[in-house]
């Protein structure tokens, strides 16, 4: 082999690489030109589900609106009765402050079934006997001081002096617990 001959193998050889190297640059463009079209349809199909999302988020927030407002309404009484000794203290109060007799009363603690949002209850059985419209008088404050107070039984029968009334009362109230409180 000659100068010649061995000058032309070189630059076929250099051709050939500099081939093989414009095509292995072309498939990693085509490549990436791919990924870039798989990215922008990804980037679609997700912009496209965030509007759609959207749209769902804006109509769960248009139809609860009335209820997210009932609850902001109620949310203060709710947490009014943070504990059952909270609640035994607003109900002791309330008593006091009516001056109604009070014979007989009980509290227990118990749980409010299938209310994950309530994790309990205090109900509280009361019996009073004290003059008819002072007693009266005194339940008509049991519900406007504590509104999501629920009262269960209420008995009434005649007391032992002519005016006087018995008033046999179970009322149940919200337990809201101080770690859902705090929320």
């Amino acid at each position: 082999m000659n100068n010649k001959h061995l000058a032309c193998f070189v630059l076929m050889m250099f051709l050939v690489i500099e081939l093989y190297a414009v095509f292995m640059m072309h498939s990693k463009a085509s490549a990436m030109k791919q990924e870039a079209a798989d990215g922008q349809a990804a980037a679609e199909t997700a912009t496209s589900d965030v509007n759609i999302k959207k749209a769902a988020l804006n109509g769960l927030k248009v139809r609860t609106e009335p209820l997210v407002l009932f609850l902001n309404e109620w949310d203060p009484f709710l947490r009014q009765v943070s504990s059952a000794e909270r609640g035994e203290q607003l109900i002791e109060a309330l008593i006091k402050q009516a001056g109604v007799m009070c014979i007989d009363r009980r509290y227990s603690k118990g749980s409010a079934t299938g209310l994950s949002y309530l994790p309990g209850t205090l109900s509280a059985s009361l019996l009073l006997e004290d003059d008819y419209a002072r007693t009266l008088q005194w339940l008509g404050d049991l519900e406007s001081s504590l509104p999501a107070s629920r009262v269960m039984t209420c008995t009434l029968s005649k007391g032992q002096n002519s005016n006087d009334v018995r008033m046999q009362l179970t009322v149940e109230l919200p337990l809201v617990e101080a770690a859902v409180a705090a929320k």
